[in-house]
């Protein structure tokens, strides 16, 4: 195969973003399409390799996993050795029994799988996963484990039918995807079946250059042709870097930007074409060149960084270490890479030994740290205390699945414990994860309550959401409910400044006339409800638990700090916002600022004779006793502005008859 020094520059255009969307960098939050762009290289890479040798005869599924396990384990197997003492001294029990437990499945190639298993609601933060990066290089090789004996098969059959069954395997992949990433978004991400088509579309153009080797470039020889879908190809995956973020759901027909991008650039940017001359620069072949292990040690450097700091570390920090994972991925690639692909130094049998062995070796150390719950033994009593609320079980306090809902559920999963039809003096809370939070502390009042929550999704009528359908369904239902059942007291309650951090909500403006307009179908439906908006909790700048074990504090004593100053502005300005809104309104505005702190100083740790909790189990949701503690003084200050109304959870009757769901946006 001729070697194609853009392709190395390609490969630079997609591992920079990637370490500078993980860094945290703004600008970059579409960043993470870098990983599309290496699945297309390696589609395309592959392809043309195996169609090659399957046409001079040579090919060898041996020889194939032989130069697979070269490029792959070596330096993958070095950053993880690497990773182990850190990991000890570091992590925490919980992270160190989570991390070797991916230890087990990095080997065993099936990363993705478990990560996509850990893709909850509240799981463990990506960016405090030292070995979540692994989960592309799964997905790549269990391509790699099905594809060539899928094409070695269709060219012993039917040769000329190559080309079709790849490009419908494609299209089927695509719409797997399209669904997915609205319906079964984790899976959508993880798991090759709906990542396949990233792949092939590099494997078609191998393909389509293999069956016309004189004409290597898109139904035209025109150097023109060739230019302007190069520039179209480039201008793709920067409008991809630049324009998406998180809320995009991926990988969708979003995902054909930096896909097709790639594929135009592969397919039209010969050497003369200027997208080529900038891509085969020296300083882009030469971080290409590094970016496989550039892009396995960026990710543990983040990590580390982040559980030292108990939180994100400084810019000037994460760019270091940006510098950082380049210079130790030039010595990996010096040390390690060239040297285990020379045949000479490193035999067959070595590189198949090597293979097995590190594998038995990590594996066995992964199940040992599992089983023995990440050596609790390494930290103190008291710091195990704290670290235990980081894997709060919060499940049964928010109702999770049933009446707090995950964000791949509808509102036809509302179960029917969030309702009941027999008590005419009842209440209801609306809202998001928040909401979800609060309505514990609610419902532990001797009356009843319905609960109508979802993640991600405020009590916003008209909001919609980043290409997220299902909250308008889930609002619409909420009034629905109010409509059927006439609730004497109504609590609407978000984390509402997550959403102007998110940039959804531009402004106070913005926010107020979607919440007034909340209050106006609330009052349409159910005019003689009392309506009582909650402000925004307090927000930690880390997570709660990781705040109290920087400072070295012990959880058996009442404990307020302060929050950060510029999380604190932000959420008292809201609150004024919310306040005027609900004053206009004729509503009620309750500050749990206003309630539960001193100026800036709010509760962190409560508790009386020895039970003693944080507020919080990570940077704002509350605990089953903050959520006690914060519903107490709510439904007082409520009840001092309105009439009162009886509190208790709800529960019994089926709910009512939902709404029609909206059509889908594609």
């Amino acid at each position: 195969m001729k070697y194609r020094s853009e392709i190395d520059g390609l490969r630079a255009l997609a591992v920079i973003p990637v370490i500078l969307f993980h860094a945290g960098i703004k600008p970059f939050a579409g960043g993470f399409v870098g990983v599309d762009i290496f699945f297309v290289i390696s589609g395309y890479l592959i392809t043309t390799i195996l169609f090659s040798e399957m046409e001079d005869d040579r090919f060898s599924i041996v020889n194939f996993y032989e130069r697979r396990a070269r490029r792959i384990v070596p330096a993958l197997f070095f950053v993880i050795l690497c990773c182990l003492p850190f990991s000890w001294i570091w992590l925490s029990s919980s992270d160190l029994k989570d991390f070797s437990q991916s230890l087990m499945a990095v080997v065993s190639f099936s990363s993705n799988i478990l990560f996509w298993h850990e893709s909850g609601y509240f799981e463990t933060a990506a960016e405090l996963k030292p070995l979540l990066h692994t989960w592309s290089l799964a997905v790549e090789e269990q391509y790699y484990i099905v594809f060539p004996l899928i094409l070695l098969l269709l060219w012993k059959l039917r040769r000329r039918w190559i080309f079709c069954a790849i490009f419908a395997a494609a299209m089927l992949s695509l719409i797997a995807a399209q669904w997915g990433a609205y319906n079964i978004p984790s899976a959508a991400f993880f798991l090759l079946p709906f990542r396949f088509w990233e792949l092939a579309i590099g494997a078609l153009i191998a393909l389509y250059l293999q069956y016309r080797p004189a004409q290597p470039n898109l139904l035209s020889q025109s150097r023109k042709t060739r230019e302007l879908l190069g520039l179209i190809g480039l201008s793709l995956i920067f409008y991809s870097i630049f324009s998406f973020d998180k809320a995009t759901p991926f990988p969708s027909l979003y995902a054909l930007a930096p896909t097709l991008g790639t594929g135009l650039i592969i397919l039209c940017s010969t050497t003369e074409t200027w997208v080529s001359k900038i891509l085969s620069t020296k300083p882009l072949v030469g971080i290409g060149l590094l970016s496989y292990s550039a892009y396995l040690w960026h990710q543990p450097l983040f990590v580390f960084a982040r559980h030292q700091h108990h939180g994100t570390p400084k810019l000037s920090t994460l760019l270091t270490l940006c510098l950082v994972s380049l210079a130790l991925a030039y010595l990996i690639w010096r040390f390690v890479e060239i040297p285990f692909r020379n045949k000479n130094l490193f035999t067959r049998k070595r590189i198949f030994n090597l293979t097995l062995c590190g594998s038995l070796a990590l594996a066995i150390a992964g199940y040992t740290g599992h089983a023995n719950e990440g050596f609790t033994g390494r930290v103190s009593l008291e710091k195990r205390k704290i670290e235990a609320f980081r894997r709060y079980d919060f499940a049964s306090f928010y109702r999770l699945g049933d009446c707090f809902l995950r964000q791949e559920q509808t509102y036809a999963d509302f179960s029917s414990a969030c309702y009941d039809g027999s008590i005419s003096d009842r209440a209801m809370i609306w809202g998001d994860s928040h909401a979800a939070a609060l309505s514990y502390g609610l419902s532990q009042n001797a009356t009843e309550l319905i609960q109508i929550t979802s993640g991600s999704c405020p009590p916003l009528v008209g909001l919609t959401l980043d290409k997220q359908q299902t909250c308008t369904d889930i609002n619409d239902f909420a009034l629905k409910t109010i409509e059927t059942y006439l609730p004497q007291k109504i609590y609407l309650h978000a984390n509402w400044l997550l959403y102007q951090n998110e940039e959804i909500i531009k402004n106070n403006a913005a926010l107020t006339g979607y919440l007034q307009s909340t209050l106006r179908e609330i009052a349409k439906r159910s005019p003689n409800s009392e309506v009582s908006v909650v402000g925004g909790v307090p927000q930690w700048e880390k997570s709660l638990p990781d705040v109290l074990i920087k400072k070295s504090l012990k959880v058996d004593q009442t404990i307020n700090l302060p929050l950060e100053k510029k999380t604190y502005h932000a959420l008292t300005h809201i609150d004024t916002a919310l306040k005027a809104c609900t004053t206009e309104a004729e509503a009620t505005f309750v500050s749990p600022l206003e309630l539960l702190c001193v100026a800036d100083l709010c509760p962190a740790v409560i508790g009386e004779q020895g039970a003693f909790s944080p507020t919080a189990w990570d940077y704002g949701h509350l605990t089953a006793e903050g959520s006690v503690l914060l519903a107490d003084k709510v439904e007082t200050r409520a009840e001092n502005l309105m009439t009162p109304a009886k509190i208790k959870l709800v529960q019994g009757t089926p709910p009512p008859e939902a709404p029609s769901p909206a059509p889908s946006r594609f």
